[in-house]
């Protein structure tokens, strides 16, 4: 899904700082840095709502 930042971050195309990767699952630190420490945690693939 190309207007999903998510997406772009877990495909490398917006810059992230990555704490963990494997083929299905991607940790990078929270960009908003509004608290020390703040990760997320997304899967690779998209998800739609249901």
């Amino acid at each position: 899904m190309n207007d999903c930042i998510f997406c772009k971050i877990a495909d490398h195309s917006v810059p992230s700082m990555t704490v963990y990767e494997d083929e299905c699952t991607m940790a990078f630190m929270d960009t908003a840095k509004d608290v020390d420490g703040h990760i997320l945690v997304i899967p690779k693939k998209h998800a739609k709502k249901r």
